[in-house]
């Protein structure tokens, strides 16, 4: 049989075109039950939930921690403190930087030497824009006194720079390790004077050094800075609206807590409106018991009010693990197995943040164990 002749040939030769037209037309009046058929048996999303059996209904179980738990109020404050510039009164080489940062500076101290003169700070409101001769009169030479009274040198406060003055500012030279200055008797004001260059005037004393702007060797101008001073111990503020500046009380007590974990007493010292329209009229300021290190200036501090806190790590439970008997006793379900629990009777403490310190009474109860939460009833599945 040649290749003409083959059996599919002829089956679908022209003089076979019924077999053709039939099986077109099977095919064609399949295909709309097929795709019914598929259709049925296709399901929606929706249709797929709907249809969803519902969850087993089961146990809310929580797990038994050991750990310090604390309470309070928390508000966040900043590190503030009132710093002052020291400037070199004149151009020079600087010698000496007496100080570093955390040194506390006192009244009469010389702070720093620029071309091997001394710098002396000393308290008071006026600054020293001038030199104090012999024979000079007015506040400044009172201030000067007052200074150099407190330091334990002078013979008394007169308002006149005389030789009593005279000798207190020579001691307080001599005291340093430095040649007091000298005018001679062809400036008409013979005698020891204070130079300007020589005496830095400040509002407060004692204070702490923030950071020392300059080093042996550096070339300054009048005007540059020497050192910052911190002019009081480092003060905490909380910004606060209305309703939290009541949770304040002036002479109460607070705790401090710094980014590194340091916990500090403190005492709230003012509660002032400052007149802020920006929903935070209200200035707290509160004083550490223990004087903040200077550089934490501008760092931001957790402030908790009406702390509490447990005597170290305590079993834990969330609140509402605990139940109660018609006796007014606490109990929790420590979960055995799957679905089973025993009673502990429990004595529950503090609570804060969701949990609660429990000490079982009756019963035995240890980290790590799972008590239940909620019941099957409770949760609905």
């Amino acid at each position: 049989m040649n290749d003409r002749q083959a059996p599919w040939r002829l089956a679908w030769s022209s003089r076979h075109g019924w077999i053709r037209l039939s099986v077109w037309i099977i095919v064609l009046a399949a295909l709309p039950l097929v795709a019914y058929q598929m259709g049925k048996r296709a399901e929606t999303v929706s249709e797929a939930v709907a249809n969803a059996a519902p969850p087993a209904k089961t146990d809310v179980t929580a797990t038994v921690e050991r750990r310090i738990l604390e309470s309070g109020e928390t508000f966040l404050g900043e590190v503030t403190s009132s710093n002052v510039a020291i400037t070199a009164p004149a151009s020079g080489v600087v010698v000496t930087i007496g100080v570093a940062a955390g040194d506390q500076v006192v009244e009469g101290q010389s702070v720093a030497v620029v071309d091997d003169r001394p710098l002396f700070i000393l308290e008071g409101d006026l600054p020293l824009l001038h030199d104090l001769e012999p024979g000079a009169t007015g506040s400044w030479v009172t201030q000067l006194q007052q200074a150099l009274a407190r330091i334990g040198r002078g013979a008394g406060v007169t308002g006149v720079f005389d030789k009593s003055t005279q000798d207190a500012v020579t001691d307080l030279y001599l005291s340093a390790g430095f040649t007091p200055p000298m005018q001679s008797e062809g400036t008409g004001h013979a005698g020891v004077p204070l130079p300007s260059t020589e005496a830095v005037f400040v509002r407060t004393l004692p204070m702490t050094v923030v950071e020392s702007d300059v080093q042996r060797g550096d070339i300054v101008a009048s005007g540059d800075v020497l050192m910052t001073l911190a002019a009081s111990d480092p003060e905490v503020v909380i910004r606060a609206s209305d309703a939290d500046s009541t949770r304040f009380d002036v002479g109460s007590s607070v705790e401090v807590r710094t980014a590194t974990g340091q916990t500090i007493t403190a005492t709230v010292a003012s509660i002032t409106n400052t007149q802020n329209n920006q929903g935070q009229p209200w200035l707290v300021t509160i004083v550490p018991d223990v004087p903040l290190a200077s550089s934490m200036a501008g760092a931001t501090v957790k402030v908790v009010v009406n702390p509490a806190s447990t005597s170290g790590p305590v079993l834990v439970v969330p609140v509402t693990a605990i139940r109660s008997e018609a006796d007014g006793s606490a109990y929790v379900e420590v979960e055995t197995e799957p679905g089973d629990y025993r009673r502990v009777t429990v004595n529950a403490g503090l609570a804060s943040g969701g949990f609660v310190e429990i000490a079982p009474v009756d019963g035995s109860l240890t980290e790590g164990e799972s008590v239940r939460v909620a019941s099957r009833l409770e949760t609905g599945g």
